[in-house]
């Protein structure tokens, strides 16, 4: 199937131009060994029929491939302490809680500094070999942070930001 076409609702100022799009079928980012990882930030265009498709019943945002890393359509790991959307704590973990059919910003603040292999927009089977019935939606600017951002950076980020911008060192 073809991949399907970036949304063309407009992009908030700090998203980018360019996504990768991802068709929900055998699509998936995998992320080499981080060392240090703090934290996790992106866009995210997640349709509201993200996961009709699916042929298995767990889907992640993200999976760090250690134990209780997973932001998935199940659970949240108990790596991750907070979950951000446009910059503000949402009141749960859970990948639910997210906008759908609209560009947001999510960040995933880890519960301590880990070391992982990351991917995202999978499905429990990516754990494996089989890569069928994944996340279907857009990423764009992928971040990983070895440090703990505070509320201002996220913010920052939210809004588009100059990475030079000491006030993000």
């Amino acid at each position: 199937a073809a991949p399907p076409a970036p949304p063309s609702a407009p992009r908030p100022l700090g998203a980018a131009r360019y996504s990768v799009c991802f068709d929900g079928q055998d699509d998936v980012m995998m992320l080499p060994l981080i060392e240090g990882i703090c934290g996790v930030s992106l866009w995210l265009w997640k349709s509201d029929h993200a996961v009709l498709n699916s042929t298995v019943s767990t889907l992640f945002l993200l999976d760090a491939l250690t134990p209780n890393g997973e932001v998935s359509t199940s659970s949240t790991g108990d790596a991750w302490r907070r979950l951000y959307q446009d910059g503000e704590e949402l009141p749960s973990r859970s990948m639910s809680s997210l906008s759908t059919d609209r560009w947001v910003h999510v960040h995933i603040e880890a519960s301590q500094a880990m070391d992982a292999r990351m991917h995202l927009m999978a499905n429990l089977a990516a754990r494996g070999i089989t890569f069928s019935g994944n996340l279907k939606g857009c990423l764009s600017e992928v971040y990983v942070w070895n440090q703990v951002l505070n509320g201002m950076q996220l913010r920052a980020i939210t809004n588009g930001f100059n990475y030079r911008d000491p006030r993000l060192q």
